[in-house]
């Protein structure tokens, strides 16, 4: 065979070894590694509690009287996006994820006490629509072993705001906290598990009645102490935790492998405004714990050496406690009887001899610990030896597959060539294509794993290991079956396209991109107004009406005017929309919308004109159903505008330099094209490099480019365009003294790959991995060596490696959106891949006449096509391939609700009056929603940037914003609210307003104000004198 015959097989050679790669890496997780386990939230007697008012928050409590001491006491909560748990006037933990009812068990046992309990739940909705809803059921058992339940019902209490008495001493959550003015909750149905994140803990862990003894030998020995129990299974059990209380430190081992146990990670976001609150958080660390460990990985048939070494005794527990539970054919069984414990420990007489003894029970010593110590789910972390050990196994299995498909396909290539007479080259693409199915299935499911809604274990069964294997297996029978009754077929000649078939073609794909069009314009138009304008956008919206008012974009900041002096070409477009259509929520959203729309057929063109039709309709089809692109086509803002001209840009100049001599026409249509750009948002100028770096990768040794005067005159064009804009911005700055740090100060490339704060996985998270990406981004990975010759692919992948690799090293601010507007590029790589893999499949096929093998194809091309579009659209919710990086869900999923500035705004107009005082964060938003301006703006620390204007008509700090007075301290705001007899605190956004007020402002408007309305990362406050 020939050097260039074994490269044209490298396709097939690589479809053979990652289907073998597949069915090894099912193998192993079936049958050898620990698939991950999920356990489902199965509510008995629970019942969802609506918000008052359909609000987006509830606050829910309930007070719960208990008669006497209890055993133990475990609580399940779930919640819509997020929820906080209070117990006692403390927060027990809190969970947050957007577009998911999140989920929480936790042992309550020693926060409840003999009398009156407060149990209280804050759900808050990150996502829209519907109303936050929250879900409790928990169990205590008293000292008869008697259980007792409470769960979320009507007789719960809600307040659609958060509350406080006692002049703010007393939270909505504490037990001295009087809500017999509160209203009953409004109760739904049970909430189902299908409904429901699962738990990362099994219920069962925490409601299990102790089935082991305190543990420990005799006469106390100080120094070391090594315990011993053997647990003896019938066979590999499915499931296995055990419980264990002892002093810390311990060390842990099972069948000789180390365990240590990590934290439970809590989240974040929740944590950091507890924090910022001054909540008082339920904390462990200085008492002893129940810890969960899950050992299942770690047991095996027949007998399991379970030791516990202990290091010297503490006062506050003398001795440990363990139990645990398996499930083996469903059946739950406990373990942990003390009798077959023993020890080993330094003898009481030398210092090196050590006496083995049987344990002894202890619970007459410390009768305090009948009751075990609180339980916390521990992450078992595992040695690094253990770990590689493994690894390598796993290698080893991966590598066995991969080499028994290879030969596999080497045997049934020799049999379709002796049986067929052709060319072997062809059979082998033929054996090799056979395979497909199986990696495209397999492939799939994996995916499906990573979709919340469904259990990541399932794919990983028996029964689809075989299925695998017995459609391969059908698949090659069919092969084989058909190249011997065709042995002696010729292969047909070559014959021109019929003129109906190719009318046909075009007809049907007009329909296909009318259809996709037709889809795109409803997807972006539909709820186009639903949430409230951003702060981002009603910056923009002054900018239009200054445009509007004057014929350029300017706003006034106090007494001073100040043109835009960046993304100058962002206000026209929304300006013509408001003259059309009236000044509106959906007017102004309009344009970003339309040119979401007209990017669906860009794209179309793009991908026909650089690839062929296919990739286009793919392209376009992928584009349509973008949760980015659904997302930043209801954003007035210029990222949409930048995504289109960027996408015009890069065809316009791949159509210049695409043949040898460059086209001077399309050469001088890019360049207005990239100033385009450039004005709808400056941080695009690093495309200008990337073009650079472009041409040359097209043009390879082809230098005659450098002598072209066309590029250079469209190159000098640009570069005016960019230094006119760079002047006029620089010689617009406000001639005043700035404090703080704005984006201006951030967007200027810098050697940031010097600095400390640099992250250079931000981009790879944030874009290529950023859930729906991902298969896009591992199509593209995947085929670039044997895509790397296809002059349109290795373009659009010079354009976005170039300018991922400049934003993340020079660039110190870095955002989702700076980089959606290479969203297409990406596409358009990974459609291109998919019919690759096609086209190589039909000529095989064509070759070779198999006509089976031609039904497999369409199937293979729909299928394609379809496991592309799917994943890669909102249907899919792959949350977990992203290992949950996005809690908020802002700018990633497209019913993630940031902040609602438009409620809060029309409330406050409605309770108003002259003489009010408005302190607002972000002042523009209350203007354009409620025709109402704020007086102040609050800023202990230095988050904002703001500017000092020493002119008599203002000599003190401004923001810049509108120009508002900057309150910098407690004294400065204490002193001007005596002077008014109602202040209103606009804390729009509240994530932002707790950072930015200081705990002493915080405080005095907790103690002396209350919440009057609330709404999605809002609050407005009311001060009453």
């Amino acid at each position: 065979m020939t050097g260039e015959a074994k490269h044209s097989l490298w396709p097939s050679r690589m479809i053979v070894l990652l289907t073998g790669l597949m069915v090894g890496f099912f193998l192993w997780r079936t049958y050898v590694d620990d698939a991950p386990r999920l356990y489902p939230v199965e509510f008995t007697q629970a019942q969802w509690l609506i918000a008052a008012d359909e609000a987006p928050q509830g606050y829910f409590r309930h007070e719960l009287y208990i008669p006497g001491p209890i055993q133990q006491a475990w609580v399940v909560v779930a919640a819509t996006d997020s929820f906080i748990l209070y117990l006692n006037g403390k927060a027990i933990d809190g969970k947050g994820y957007a577009s998911l009812n999140v989920s929480g068990i936790y042992d309550i046992g020693q926060s409840l006490l003999p009398g009156k309990n407060v149990v209280g739940v804050v759900a808050r909705r990150l996502s829209y629509p519907g109303p936050a809803m929250a879900a409790l059921e928990g169990v205590y058992r008293d000292q008869t072993g008697r259980e007792h339940v409470f769960a979320t019902d009507a007789t719960w209490k809600v307040s659609p705001v958060e509350q406080t008495q006692g002049w703010g001493e007393i939270p909505w959550y504490a037990e001295a906290f009087d809500a017999t003015a509160w209203k009953s909750a409004k109760a739904a149905h049970r909430p189902a598990s299908a409904e429901i994140y699962p738990l990362g803990v099994p219920a069962q862990a925490f409601a299990m009645p102790p089935h082991g003894q305190w543990i420990g030998q005799a006469n106390y020995p100080m120094g070391q102490a090594a315990f011993t129990y053997t647990l003896t299974l019938p066979a590999k059990v499915e499931d296995a935790w055990m419980r264990l209380a002892a002093s810390k430190p311990y060390a842990l081992a099972i069948n000789g492998i180390a365990i240590e146990g990590g934290d439970t990670p809590r989240d974040v976001e929740v944590m950091r405004l507890l924090r910022f609150q001054g909540t008082p958080l339920w904390r462990n660390h200085d008492g002893p714990s129940t810890e969960l460990y899950r050992i299942a990985p770690l047991l095996r048939a027949g007998a399991n050496r379970i030791t516990v070494s202990l290091g010297q005794h503490f006062a506050s527990i003398p001795s440990f406690y363990m139990d645990g539970f398996v499930v083996s054919h469903g059946e739950v069984r406990p373990f942990g009887r003390h009798a077959s414990w023993t020890v080993t420990s330094p003898s009481l007489t030398t210092d090196h001899a050590t006496a083995q003894y049987d344990a002894i029970v202890m619970a007459h010593v410390a009768p305090e610990y009948k009751v075990l110590p609180v339980k916390e789910a521990m992450t078992v972390i595992l040695p690094l030896s253990y770990t590689a050990t493994r690894l390598l196994m796993a290698a080893l299995v991966l590598i066995l597959t991969a080499s028994g498909f290879y030969l596999l396909w080497g045997g049934s290539s020799r049999l379709l060539f002796a049986l067929g007479h052709r060319d072997r080259l062809d059979v082998g693409k033929v054996a090799a294509l056979a395979h497909l199915p199986i990696l495209l299935m397999l492939g799939g499911l994996y995916l499906l794993s990573f979709d919340v809604r469904l259990d990541p274990s399932f794919p990983f069964q028996s029964w689809i290991i075989g299925l695998a294997v017995a459609t391969l297996f059908i698949i090659k029978v069919i092969v084989v079956l058909e190249a011997w009754h065709q042995r002696y077929r010729q292969l047909p000649e070559s014959s021109p396209p019929s003129p109906h078939l190719e009318t046909g073609a075009r007809i049907g794909t007009a329909l296909l991109l009318i259809a996709l069009v037709a889809a795109g314009a409803f997807l972006r138009l539909r709820n186009l107004d639903a949430q409230s304008l951003y702060h981002d956008e009603i910056h923009m919206v002054t900018y239009v009406q200054g445009l509007l008012a004057k014929g350029y974009p300017h706003k006034m900041i106090g007494p001073i005017e100040r043109p835009l002096a960046t993304y100058e070409l962002a206000p026209y477009p929304i300006a013509l929309s408001v003259l059309l259509f009236g000044m509106s929520d959906f007017a102004l959203r309009l344009p970003a919308a339309l040119f979401g729309i007209l990017t669906i057929p860009l794209l179309y063109v793009v991908g026909q004109q650089i690839f062929d039709r296919r990739v286009g309709l793919l392209a376009a089809a992928i584009y349509t159903f973008c949760p980015q692109a659904l997302i930043w086509a209801r954003y007035l803002w210029h990222p949409q505008q930048t995504q289109f001209f960027a996408l015009l840009t890069s065809f316009l100049f791949y159509q210049a330099i695409r043949h040898t001599a460059i086209s001077p026409r399309y050469l001088y249509a890019a360049a207005v094209a990239f100033i385009a750009t450039y004005l709808s948002w400056e941080g695009s100028g690093f495309f200008l490099p990337a073009l650079g770096l472009a041409v040359a990768v097209v043009k390879g040794k082809d230098l005659s480019w450098l002598r072209d005067k066309h590029l250079w005159i469209a190159l000098g064009v640009v570069s005016f365009a960019i230094a006119v804009q760079l002047i006029r911005r620089v010689l617009l700055q406000v001639p005043y003294l700035v404090i703080g740090q704005g984006l201006s100060d951030v967007s200027i490339p810098t050697l940031y790959f010097l600095d400390p704060m640099y992250d250079p996985m931000f981009y790879i998270k944030n874009f290529l991995w950023l859930e729906n990406n991902a298969i896009l981004t591992l199509l593209m990975i995947g085929m670039l060596l044997l895509l790397w010759r296809h002059l349109g692919f290795i373009y659009y992948c010079s354009l976005l490696f170039t300018i991922l690799f400049l934003m993340t090293n020079t660039l110190s601010n870095a955002a989702v959106r700076y980089v959606y507007y290479l969203q297409p590029f990406l596409i358009l790589c990974a459609s291109s891949t998919v019919f690759f893999i096609v086209d190589h499949a039909v000529d095989t096929v064509y070759r070779c006449c198999f006509s089976p093998s031609k039904l497999v194809m369409i199937l293979i091309t729909f299928t394609l096509s379809i496991a592309v579009i799917v994943p890669s659209s909102s249907f899919m919710m792959l949350y977990r391939l992203s290992n949950f990086s996005f809690p908020g869900g802002i700018h990633t999923r497209e019913n993630s609700y940031y902040i609602d500035f438009r409620t809060p705004s029309r409330f406050l107009r409605s309770q108003y009056k002259n003489g009010d005082l408005i302190i607002a964060i972000v002042s523009d938003t209350l203007r354009y929603y409620s025709d109402i301006d704020s007086h102040f703006f609050v800023q202990i620390y230095t988050m904002r940037q703001v500017f000092y204007n020493p002119s008599e008509t203002s000599p003190r700090y401004l923001e810049r914003i509108i120009g508002n007075p900057v309150i910098r301290d407690f004294d400065e705001l204490h002193s001007l609210l005596t002077h008014y007899k109602r202040v209103w605190f606009i804390a729009i956004p509240d994530s932002i307003f707790i950072r930015m007020s200081g705990p002493e402002i915080r405080n005095y408007i907790q103690k002396n104000g209350r919440v009057a309305y609330e709404s999605y990362n809002a609050k407005v406050y009311v001060l009453e004198h």
